[in-house]
C-alpha cells in the first residue's frame, strides 16, 4: 500500500465512520491541542471553574449543532465540519472569543464568561437561523436529556452511599453527566431510530451486547477510574478542573451532536 492509498483508506474525511488508525491519530492530535490550550490559559492565569465551563458550553453546543447540520444535509460535508477539523475550528473560535472577552472584561468590568457565553449563543442562533432549521420531534431531545439526568441522579446516590466523595462532588461529576448524555443519545438513536455507532470499539461492544444501552456500561468502566485518578492524583486544583472539563466536553459534544441530529 503506497502513502496515498494509506491516507485514502484510513484518513479520508468523507469515509463512513472511524477506524483504529485514525482514532489513535486523532487522539494524539487532541492531546497535543489540549496541552497547548492549557498552556495558553495557564499563562494568563485563567481559573477553570463552573463559570468558565458555563462560558464554554455554548461553543460545545455550537460545534455539535454544526455537525448535526452536516448530518442532515444543511451544510456540505468537508474536512472542517467533520472530525478532526470541526474540533479544531470550534476550539480556535472559542479560544479567540474567550481571550478577547478576558482582556475586554478588565476594561468594562464585566464577567468574561458571561460575555463569552452570550457570544457563543448568538453564534448558535445565527448558524441555525441562516440555515432555516426547524426542529422536529423535540420530545426526543427531552427524552435524551431526561434519561441522562435520571441515570446521573441514580449514579450520584450510589456514589454517595459508597462514600465516594471525590467522584460525587459537583466538578468531578460533570464529565460523568456529560458522558451519560452521550450514552443516552446513542442508546435512543441505535435502539429506536436504527442508527449505527461510528467508533469501532463502541460499535463492536454494542453489537456484542445487542443494544446501544451497552455504551452506559462501557462509559462507566472507562470513565469512573479516569475521573477517580484525576480527582485523587492531580494535586493542582486548576489543572485537575481543566482535565475534568476536557472529559466533560468529549461527552457533551458527541451527545448533543447525536441528540440534535435526531430532531433536525
Amino acid at each position: 500500500m503506497d502513502i496515498n492509498s494509506f491516507f485514502d483508506t484510513y484518513f479520508s474525511w468523507n469515509q463512513a465512520g472511524f477506524n483504529y488508525v485514525n482514532t489513535v491519530t486523532y487522539a494524539i492530535i487532541a492531546l497535543v491541542a489540549i496541552y497547548v490550550i492549557y498552556k495558553i490559559f495557564n499563562r494568563i492565569k485563567v481559573k477553570f471553574n463552573m463559570e468558565f465551563f458555563a462560558g464554554m458550553f455554548p461553543f460545545i453546543l455550537l460545534g455539535s449543532g454544526l455537525r448535526a447540520l452536516v448530518d442532515n444535509g444543511y451544510v456540505e460535508e468537508s474536512f472542517w465540519v467533520v472530525t478532526p477539523g470541526i474540533y479544531l475550528i470550534t476550539a480556535v473560535l472559542f479560544l479567540v472569543t474567550y481571550l478577547t472577552c478576558f482582556f475586554l472584561a478588565k476594561k468594562v468590568r464585566f464577567s468574561e464568561w458571561k460575555l463569552c457565553g452570550a457570544i457563543g449563543i448568538i453564534f448558535f442562533i445565527f448558524l441555525f437561523g441562516i440555515n432555516g432549521v426547524r426542529f422536529n420531534q423535540p420530545w426526543v431531545f427531552l427524552a435524551i436529556i431526561g434519561l441522562a439526568i435520571v441515570i446521573s441522579i441514580v449514579l450520584k446516590i450510589i456514589l454517595k452511599l459508597l462514600k465516594q466523595k471525590k467522584l460525587s462532588r459537583k466538578f468531578s461529576f460533570l464529565p460523568i453527566f456529560g458522558h451519560m448524555v452521550d450514552a443516552s443519545a446513542t442508546f435512543i438513536a441505535v435502539d429506536f431510530f436504527g442508527s449505527w455507532e461510528k467508533h469501532p470499539i463502541t460499535r463492536g461492544f454494542n453489537e456484542f451486547m445487542g443494544t446501544g444501552a451497552a455504551l452506559f456500561i462501557l462509559k462507566l468502566i472507562v470513565l469512573l477510574p479516569a475521573v477517580y485518578l484525576i480527582a485523587t492524583e492531580i494535586k493542582d486544583k486548576n489543572f485537575r478542573n481543566f482535565l475534568l472539563i476536557v472529559l466533560a466536553t468529549l461527552g457533551f459534544a458527541e451527545g448533543l451532536r447525536n441528540a440534535l441530529t435526531l430532531i433536525i
